[in-house]
């Protein structure tokens, strides 16, 4: 009975393995893969430039340490 369940993890690993090597071929195929340094700066606008930090975890930045060193 031991082996039904080997059998089984090895049978969801091949899927994951198939699953993650289509994926990237699909990504290849579509370019997504072609300019990783233009793609990696389109999330940036004009509000939030790249290379300044605009926003910080509270209690580590900006405005909220202001406020601690105000009280």
């Amino acid at each position: 009975m031991e082996w039904l369940f080997y059998l089984i993890a090895f049978i969801v690993a091949l899927c994951i393995t198939f699953t993650g090597a289509w994926a990237l071929r699909w990504a290849v195929r579509q370019g997504q893969l072609s300019n990783l340094e233009e793609q990696s700066r389109s999330i940036f606008t004009e509000e939030e430039p790249e290379g300044r930090q605009s926003d910080f975890f509270p209690g580590r930045g900006g405005s909220s340490r202001r406020s601690r060193r105000q009280r």
